[in-house]
């Protein structure tokens, strides 16, 4: 499932449920576990803090258009 483009809290929540359910790519899963083994922390809240990044990332793009 794509992720949707919009500013709302609403759209952001269903942006990071849909990064944590789906199954990451071979480059996003390698970059889940740098960043778990950088910052010392559980490879699945590196997968929610990355996933919360998209999700914020996405808003911001949608909001300067």
């Amino acid at each position: 499932m794509p992720i949707t483009k919009g500013t709302s809290k609403k759209t952001v929540s269903k942006n990071i449920k849909t990064l944590m359910t789906e199954k990451p790519s071979n480059s996003r899963a390698k970059a889940i576990k740098t960043i778990a083994k950088k910052q010392g922390i559980s490879p699945k809240k590196a997968k929610l803090k990355q996933a919360v990044a998209i999700a914020m990332s996405k808003k911001r793009e949608s909001k300067r258009k």
